[in-house]
């Protein structure tokens, strides 16, 4: 069953993905919201603030494990039951954080958050894709469900900890959950039953997607931007530490900033789509304005010139995904979630090393 909609049936679009768009909110504000919860999750399970983070990690890892594992079950039964069922365990397991009565039970339950994220999120970016009127409006999609993921922790987990702060840790998870429900019913909905027209793929050919010729560069971009651009981020704000002597609060504002400019970026991405220039002349734009960014805040020592680069980093790390995103629906066809579900792990895995790099082979020298 083809899922696409025709040129006339535009205006219906927006109604269509309003579901996939409150979910990416959500995964987004998951992702580092126990980070401002850390204290009072500790004092309240009676455990050190190491254990209490493991539950960020196990969240993380789950999902960058089976991402590309959980990819090709969307290409071959359709995007309406990955969705649903992915929404449903992460919707189960906010309750359960809620209710967890010990750390290693929170632990747990994030895991299994994890794992209801890997398997909702490719199918979410397939979705997108599969909704869009022309392959010329698969940019604006993508652009705008960056920017929803992007606000998540721009919004969601500001909000996280206000709630925390006024009705306890607990409520947080609550509202996670309340949120997951009602994006799960418009999903319900709007997701069509059956799958995108086309060959029906093998599970092993999830697998393999990463090598086709059209896919893999894709995934080698990501590898090696996000090794330089996020793996530099983890050392970001050890560096406004030592050369402005910003505090942690302080440094929290810059989060947002960060995510402020992937918002702008991931916007402006999804417009430059329908610009008519090639993709691969896109992508090289945003991976330019990524390294004057990145290289102007390397070379800053007072606070504005730094905030403005960081700024312009992030915009650049915003279009620069929602033109990744955008290149793998074209070329990946109906084998569009195993390869978004690829391009996840590869930005992860390209963060790692880019940490790594930074922290070990290069450690001591200045900035």
């Amino acid at each position: 069953m083809d899922v696409r909609v025709s040129a006339p049936a535009a205006l219906a679009v927006r109604p269509r993905v309003a579901g996939a768009y409150l979910l990416l909110f959500l995964i987004g504000a998951e992702t580092f919201l126990i980070s401002p919860l850390l204290p009072t999750i500790t004092a309240a399970l009676q455990t050190d603030v190491t254990t209490a983070a493991n539950a960020t990690t196990a969240y993380v890892l789950v999902y960058a494990i089976a991402s590309p594992l959980l990819g090709s079950v969307s290409d071959r039964v359709g995007r309406r039951a990955p969705l649903l069922i992915g929404a449903g365990l992460f919707l189960v397991s906010n309750l359960a954080c809620a209710l967890a009565p010990h750390v290693a039970v929170l632990i747990a339950a994030r895991a299994v958050g994890g794992l209801g994220a890997a398997l909702a999120g490719p199918s979410i970016w397939a979705y997108l894709a599969d909704s869009s009127p022309d392959p010329e409006s698969i940019g604006m999609l993508m652009g705008r469900g960056m920017a929803f993921f992007s606000s998540g922790q721009v919004i969601g987990i500001p909000v996280g900890a206000g709630i925390a702060a006024a009705a306890g840790w607990q409520w947080s998870f609550v509202a996670l959950a309340a949120g997951t429900a009602v994006a799960t019913g418009a999903l319900a909905s709007a997701v069509p039953r059956g799958r995108p027209a086309g060959t029906p793929p093998t599970l092993g050919e999830g697998l393999r997607v990463a090598l086709d010729p059209r896919v893999g560069p894709i995934l080698a971009a990501t590898l090696v931007v996000q090794s330089f651009s996020l793996g530099a981020y983890a050392y970001a704000g050890q560096i406004l530490h030592e050369r402005l002597g910003w505090s942690t609060a302080s440094l929290g504002l810059v989060g947002v900033l960060v995510g402020l400019g992937s918002v702008t970026g991931s916007l402006l991405g999804g417009r430059l789509t329908r610009s008519g220039l090639p993709g691969p002349t896109r992508t090289a734009l945003w991976i330019a304005v990524v390294g004057a960014g990145l290289g102007a805040f390397a070379l800053s020592h007072s606070a504005v010139p730094a905030l403005v680069a960081l700024f312009v980093w992030f915009v650049g790390s915003g279009g620069f995904v929602t033109a990744q995103q955008t290149a793998l629906a074209l070329a990946a066809g109906d084998r569009r979630a195993s390869a978004s579900a690829w391009n996840t792990s590869a930005m992860h895995a390209g963060t790692a090393i880019g940490v790594f790099v930074l922290g070990t082979v290069i450690a001591g020298a200045n900035g």
